[in-house]
């Protein structure tokens, strides 16, 4: 099984608050679901929203939302510096 550190206290950081407050725990889900593909990913996944959605089984506005609160993209690449 593959571990990364995780962050007790999460669920207070002012971006995730935003998220929780537009999308209840289902935003917070989302985030931390990318967060674990950004890892399976050596730190980038492809922004291809719907197909994240549909693998997710969410709403593909919840997750355009997530990565534009909480993570960094380019080059068509969703990124997290924490991460990399």
């Amino acid at each position: 099984m593959n571990y990364f550190q995780h962050d007790y206290r999460s669920r207070l950081d002012k971006k995730l608050l935003k998220i929780r407050k537009k999308h209840g725990m289902n935003g917070f889900g989302v985030y931390w679901a990318l967060v674990e593909m950004l890892h399976e990913g050596s730190g980038f996944i492809e922004m291809d929203t719907e197909t994240i959605a549909y693998e997710l089984q969410c709403n593909e506005e919840v997750v355009k939302d997530v990565i534009e609160i909480c993570f960094e993209y380019y080059d068509n690449n969703i990124t997290c510096n924490r991460v990399i």
